[in-house]
Order: structure tokens, then C-alpha cells, then sequence
């Protein structure tokens, strides 16, 4: 195979000859260092690899206005027009045609099948039923020809019948290959948030457009702050790509923009090790087209799986960190099945194809997603969420809204944010009390988490919180025989370093000394400091060490603090947070977000934020301010309250905030749990809730003396306010 080493002063136009000159199966090597193209290359030939020395080495600079691909590959150029003789069942290998024809083995046929009305009666849609596109094509080899009797190297990908098929001979580029660098196009960085189309010269532009090509090869190319396409793949079959990047779309409206992978009527793929951030969509199975037998995995990206409409099938696609943020929970939910039709594009059987995820940090919309079969972790965060696990281990968190977790087999554990007494738990459903979080069904789940208790659904015991710790801990992994490898790590700040940086695992840091910063990367991962610390925004969970009265402040994620026995001041920021004292007389500030206050020990100072709030002041004289939203004040002993430890709660709002004292036994002389009953006095009777002088009282063994008392302020509390 001759090989062309080619400089990095080689212009576009000198390296576009010198493709269109080389002999079958020249390999161009481009080097290390950079190269200046001003025009894209085009290889519509066959026998052609162009091989950079890797993307972190080899880039190719771009002029911001050039308004065009980076790389266009394929012919796809069709002749002829031909019948079959009779029906061609999916997955059939022989076709007769109806007459003269110039096939011979080793080229392509095209199929091509008309979209009737019939058919889209059929399949329900009622809204597209665009009769001038195909949607039941496909691309097959032809391996050998005996007459008007072709056989094919594989099956055909739809039901074709002679009244409604026709035949063509596709022109296809072979054995292409390209990789090995990073292109850049110049661009300023693009804003996540922002989707719109910021570029019309770069309307449905591809940074590498595939189309019409055999087996070709694609394999470690970056390019960031993408004008539109990442890659466009049309017309193709067996394609084979590796390790593509393609991050920050600047176009990112509608009309066909700003996805990272487009795949149209394109057969029989092997994609791997994809990656992409703040693009429109990630992985996009194209209206007006149907792909079919691709296998489809994806490492990490923050945006969807889209099957945007088509008669896609057989296709598996397979994510392993699916992870939202602020910016991208716009305009999609993990994944999207375009099911009814719509004037984009017609029906998608949601049966048809196969979406699994490893790890699912999902959005505000209703996400439903199916975990992998060796134990998922989905998170569903907003929205009503359909969460299904898979035979593995698997952790499902249904977040906000009422949500529908299916374990399926293995040992599986819904988690809860909160303790268990904000929850009401059976063995089929966990609902909020507040409400806050609303009411999931559950299906096949055994074990229910919350912050303090783990509750065993078969025999609804109470176990420790951290009984099911084994299963989160190994949740969401990528086994050791997949292609990455996610591993749990420990790190201490003993080294000279100033950053500490985790794995795509559950990591464990050690900080102690000031300076230091934490990047978690992937899974859950946990600080614990001996020294005031913040959490960066991939990083969980911190634990406040030692015996000094330090700090701990979270980030805008779902951030889980806890304090020491020193006096701590805590701050969740944004995200929905809990945050729990431990001893000493600490300061908690839940802000933004609905956050979850717990003082424990201590006389303490709570104070939620804007968000919806449940704050519990535990032992201790504490007090409570909620702040905005519908908060809930928390208290399970009637120690926690009383004589020197009275709470106080300086902002109660009638009709809006509640007191919940389920977790207090009303009568304890009475066997069970008895709810309180608010009176205008006390009546000498065990249960018995008063409200007077600015404070609510409790008298649990009816002798007329309250064992328990809240300070309310000028607030006075009515029947509705109280859980009892």
C-alpha cells in the first residue's frame, strides 16, 4: 500500500490533487502540527485512508467563513430503474427482477418502497403522509447473478412488493478511511443554552458529511464549537466509527441543525466511543429517512437520543453517562420516540428499537428510560418520570413528580432524598407527604433508601442507611469487558497538587489542607474535608472532618453536607440539597432549590431558602425560617422541643407552611402510633394540640401539661397546617 506523508504547508487545494491522483489504497499520513485548509476535501473514490498522528496531535484549521464541510465522503450516484418479479420478504437474500438488467456480484442495489396512504393508515399517522418519500429503503450487496435471479450477501431491511417497489443500482464508495485528528473551525465558544441557528451559512452543515459509501472508517476526530452536524451519515451501509468528538453547536435551532450524529437510510453500522456536549440533539435517527440494524454506542453526552421520526429498526444504541445540566434541560427528554407523527416526520414504533443507559442524570420533562441488563443508575430528576431497570442491580431515583420505577430483576433500590418520616412507604408505592416530590409506583424494587433508614419492601423492616450501599456503589458501572472501564477511586491531598481529579466511578477524596480543588468527573462522588471546603460542579457529596468549626458550601447540583461536632455553617447554593448539621450549634442555608434541613444536635439556625423546604431542627433549641415557597417544619421527639429546647419558627404562613408531627407518638399509653387532634384547650386527654400565645402545644399523656411546645411568633396555626 503506498504510503504519501503530507506536509503541514500543504494547501487544501494541492491535498485535494493529490487524493484525486493517488493510486488505489494510498494511506496519506498528515503529521504532527497544524494545517491550514480553505475548502473541503472531497473523496468520492475508493482505496483512500487519510491518517492523522491523533486528534490531541494532528489539527486542521478552518476559516470560520468557510460555510462547508471539513470532509465529504461517498458518491451515492444511482442508475437504472428496475421491478422484482414478486414479494421480498425482510431478510431476504434473493430478488427476481422483471427483465434486462446490468447488475454483476460486488455492486450495490438500492430499494426503494412507496409510502401509500395505505401504509400510513397503517401505522397510525395521520399527520405527515408525505406520499413523494420513501421510507422503506434499503442498501444490499448483490453476491452473485444468475439471470434475472440476484443473491444478496444479506437480507433486505423492509417487506417489498412489485407494485410498489423500485429498483436501482447504487454507486457506493468503498474501503475509505479517515482519522487521527481534530478540526477546528475558528469559531468562538458557543453558548450551551442557546438554541438557535447563529450561522446561515452553516444551515444543516456537517463537520464530516457521509454519504454514499461501504464500509467506511471513521476514527478518532475532535472538533469543538461546531458550526452545525457533528457528522451526517446518509446512504451507507457498514459504516465503522470510533471515538468521535463533536462538541458546541452554534447552530442549534430547528430546520435540521446542531445534532452530533445524524444517521438517515443508513444499514448495518458499528459506531463506538462516541462523545458530545451542548449540541441540539446526541445521537438523531432522522425524519424523512429510516436507519436499520446499527449498533450505537455512546459515552457520555448531555443531550438526547432522538428518533426523530421513520420507519427505524433494529437499531440498539447504548449510553453509558447520560448526564443533564442547567444548560441542557431545554428542550428534550433523555430520549425521544417520535410515536404519534407529527409535520416533522412520521410514526417511530417505540417497540422497534433498543435504547439502554448505564447512568441517567435526567431532565425536567417526563424522561423514560431502560436501564442495561448489568445494573443501570436513572436518575429521573423532574418531570413524570418512567424508569425501568434491567437484570442487573439496579438504583432508580425518581426525583420530582410522580414517577412509575420498575426494577425488573436483581436486587433493586429506589432512593429517596430526605429522611424516611417525610415519606409515606408501601410495598408498591413511596409518596411524599409534603408533597413536594409526589407519589412513585414501584415494581420489582426491594429496597427504599432515604437519608436516615433503609426500608426491606418484602417485609417492610427498617434497616440502617446504608444496608444497600454495596448495589449504589456498583450501579451504572460499565463492566470490565466493555470498552471503558469506570473504576471507584480513593484520593488524599498529601500530594503537592492543587487539583484532585476522580474517575467515571464513585470517587473518595481526602482534603486537608486549604487550596485544593476537586473535579469528581463521573459517578457520586464524595469529599470528606478537614478544612472548609467547596464543592465543584461534579462533585456530591461532602463531609465536614475533625473537631474545628469549619465550612461547607455546595454547588448548583443536588449536593448531599454534612457537619462535624463543631459549629459548622453550611450552604447547599443551588440544586436540591440536604444538609445535616451533627453536633454543635450550626448554621444551615438550604438556598435556591427545595432543600432538605436537618440540625441534629445543638442549638441551631435553619433557614431554607426559596425553595420548597423540609427543616428539621433536631435536638436542641433551633430556629426555623423557611423563607419562600411551601415549607415544612419537622419534628419526630417531643425532646427536641420543650422546657430549654424550645424551636422557634419565624416565618410561618398560614396556609401555606405546614408542622408535620407524625413522627410523635400522640398517646403513649395507647399501643401503636396515635395522630394528634388540635383543640381550642387542653381537655385532660392524651393527643390533645393547642394553639396560645404565640405557641403550639402538645400534651401526649393527657394530663393537661404540654410535653412539648413551638414557638410560632404572631402566626397562628389552624387544623390544615398540621400533618398529624
Amino acid at each position: 500500500m503506498p504510503i504519501i506523508t503530507v506536509a503541514t504547508g500543504t494547501t487544501a487545494t494541492q491535498f485535494q490533487s493529490m487524493i484525486d491522483k493517488a493510486a488505489a489504497g494510498t494511506e496519506f499520513r498528515l503529521a504532527e502540527g497544524t494545517y491550514s485548509f480553505d475548502r473541503t476535501i472531497r473523496v468520492a473514490r475508493e482505496d483512500i485512508a487519510i491518517t492523522g498522528a491523533g486528534s490531541d496531535k494532528t489539527i486542521i484549521k478552518l476559516p470560520p467563513s468557510l460555510g462547508a464541510e471539513a470532509f465529504k465522503l461517498g458518491n451515492g450516484a444511482m442508475t437504472g430503474d428496475y421491478k422484482i418479479a414478486s414479494n421480498v420478504a425482510e431478510g431476504g437474500k434473493t430478488i427476481t427482477l422483471t427483465g434486462s438488467h446490468s447488475f454483476a456480484a460486488g455492486d450495490y442495489m438500492y430499494l426503494a418502497r412507496e409510502s401509500t396512504t395505505a401504509f400510513y393508515d397503517q401505522i397510525g399517522d395521520d399527520t405527515w403522509r408525505n406520499t413523494d418519500i420513501p421510507l422503506r429503503t434499503s442498501i444490499v450487496k448483490v453476491a452473485a447473478v444468475n439471470g434475472n435471479t440476484i443473491t444478496l450477501a444479506s437480507g433486505v431491511h423492509f417487506d417489498f412488493v412489485p407494485t410498489e417497489t423500485t429498483v436501482k443500482e447504487i454507486n457506493l464508495a468503498e474501503r475509505i478511511s479517515l482519522g487521527g485528528f481534530t478540526v477546528d473551525y475558528g469559531l468562538a465558544k458557543a453558548n450551551p443554552s442557546d438554541f438557535s441557528n447563529r450561522l446561515s451559512a452553516y444551515d444543516r452543515n456537517a463537520v464530516i458529511e457521509v454519504n454514499g459509501t461501504a464500509g467506511v472508517k471513521l476514527h478518532d476526530i475532535t472538533a469543538r464549537d461546531v458550526p452545525s452536524i457533528g457528522a451526517n451519515f446518509a446512504l451507507s451501509r457498514d459504516v465503522q466509527a470510533d471515538r468521535l468528538t463533536f462538541t458546541g453547536a452554534h447552530n442549534k435551532g430547528d430546520g435540521g441543525n446542531g445534532y452530533a450524529y445524524q444517521l438517515r437510510d443508513t444499514y448495518d453500522g458499528t459506531f463506538t466511543n462516541l462523545s458530545d456536549t451542548d449540541m441540539r440533539h446526541s445521537v438523531l435517527f432522522a425524519s424523512w429517512r429510516s436507519a436499520v440494524g446499527n449498533d450505537v454506542h455512546v459515552l457520555r453526552t448531555d443531550r438526547d437520543i432522538n428518533y426523530h421520526g421513520g420507519r427505524h429498526h433494529g437499531n440498539t444504541v447504548t449510553v453509558e453517562q447520560s448526564v443533564r445540566d442547567a444548560n441542557s434541560d431545554i428542550i428534550s427528554p433523555t430520549m425521544f420516540n417520535n410515536s404519534y407523527g407529527t409535520h416533522y416526520g412520521t410514526v417511530t414504533d417505540p417497540t422497534a428499537n433498543t435504547t439502554l443507559f448505564y447512568k441517567v442524570s435526567g431532565t425536567r420533562l417526563g424522561d423514560n428510560v431502560q436501564g442495561v441488563a448489568t445494573g443501570a443508575w436513572l436518575d429521573g430528576a423532574g418531570g413524570n418520570d418512567t424508569l425501568k431497570g434491567g437484570a442487573g442491580n439496579d438504583v432508580l431515583i425518581g426525583g420530582a413528580g410522580d414517577d412509575s420505577l420498575t426494577g425488573g430483576a436483581g436486587t433493586d433500590v429506589a432512593v429517596y432524598a430526605g429522611n424516611r418520616s417525610a415519606y409515606r412507604v408501601t410495598a408498591t408505592s413511596v409518596e411524599h407527604i409534603a408533597g413536594t416530590y409526589g407519589k412513585d409506583v414501584l415494581s420489582g424494587v426491594e429496597w427504599v433508601k432515604f437519608d436516615d433508614a433503609t426500608v426491606r419492601l418484602s417485609d417492610m423492616s427498617v434497616q440502617s442507611a446504608g444496608a444497600t450501599d454495596s448495589i449504589l456503589q456498583s450501579a451504572g458501572k460499565v463492566p470490565t469487558t466493555a470498552t471503558a472501564t469506570a473504576t471507584t477511586n480513593t484520593t488524599t491531598s498529601t500530594t503537592t497538587s492543587s487539583i484532585l481529579t476522580g474517575t467515571d466511578g464513585s470517587d473518595s477524596f481526602t482534603v486537608s489542607k486549604t487550596g485544593i480543588a476537586v473535579r469528581g468527573m463521573g459517578g457520586t462522588d464524595t469529599v470528606t474535608a478537614s478544612v472548609s471546603f467547596t464543592l465543584g460542579a461534579d462533585t456530591e457529596r461532602l463531609t465536614l472532618s475533625g473537631t474545628a468549626a469549619i465550612d461547607g458550601t455546595g454547588s448548583d447540583m443536588a449536593n448531599r453536607i454534612t457537619g462535624n461536632g463543631a459549629a459548622n455553617r453550611l450552604a447547599g447554593m443551588g440544586g436540591d440539597d440536604t444538609l445535616r448539621g451533627g453536633a454543635g450549634n450550626d448554621t444551615l442555608d438550604g438556598g435556591a432549590g427545595n432543600d432538605s434541613l436537618g440540625g441534629d444536635a445543638g442549638n441551631d439556625r435553619l433557614h431554607g431558602g426559596d425553595g420548597a423546604e423540609i427543616l428539621n431542627g433536631g435536638a436542641g433549641a433551633d430556629i426555623l425560617t423557611g423563607g419562600a415557597g411551601a415549607d415544612t417544619f419537622v419534628f419526630s421527639s417531643v425532646s427536641h422541643s420543650r422546657g430549654a429546647t424550645v424551636d422557634t419558627i419565624t416565618d410561618f404562613q398560614t396556609g401555606i407552611d405546614r408542622i408535620d408531627l407524625r413522627g410523635i407518638d400522640a398517646n403513649t399509653a395507647a399501643s401503636g402510633d396515635q395522630a394528634f387532634r388540635l383543640v381550642s384547650s387542653a381537655t385532660g386527654t392524651a393527643g390533645d394540640l393547642w394553639v396560645k400565645g404565640g405557641f403550639v402545644y402538645g400534651d401526649i399523656n393527657g394530663d393537661r401539661i404540654a410535653d412539648f411546645q413551638i414557638g410560632t411568633g404572631t402566626a397562628v396555626p389552624v387544623a390544615g397546617d398540621f400533618l398529624f
